[in-house]
């Protein structure tokens, strides 16, 4: 692999049908597969709606 100076990221919504609109986002390529450290956010996005 070349070096480069971009972060992969992984952004994703689906639709649950209790939580409604769902957007999920992490670091993306391998990184997803070796932290499994992503966020789940229930949509619309709102500054309170941060941390929870």
């Amino acid at each position: 692999m070349l070096p480069s100076p971009f972060v992969e990221a992984v952004v994703g919504i689906h639709r649950d049908e209790v939580f409604g609109h769902v957007c999920t986002f992490g670091l993306g390529g391998v990184a997803i597969e070796l932290f499994k450290d992503v966020s789940r956010r229930l949509l619309p996005l709102t500054p309170q709606s941060r941390g929870r």
